[in-house]
């Protein structure tokens, strides 16, 4: 290879590289933010089964709480 073809080749693979890195960091910070999701989802999931489980036994207390008062 030549000298002046060589250097073109590098010129063209410096660019490639960096946008590599940039596409890099791009999938880091895209795998973290899915894994903030999947957390929040759960937190969503354990909230609905509390409130779920809970709404029956609030529903219990007015209706003993408007008995009482009538």
């Amino acid at each position: 290879m030549s000298m002046g073809l060589r250097s073109q080749v590098h010129a063209h693979r410096r660019p490639y590289g960096r946008l590599r890195r940039a596409m890099a960091a791009v999938e880091n910070g895209m795998r973290k933010l899915t894994d903030i999701a999947v957390v929040l989802g759960r937190y969503d999931e354990r909230i609905l089964a509390v409130t779920t489980r809970l709404n029956p036994t609030d529903n219990r207390w007015e209706e003993l709480r408007q008995s009482r008062n009538s």
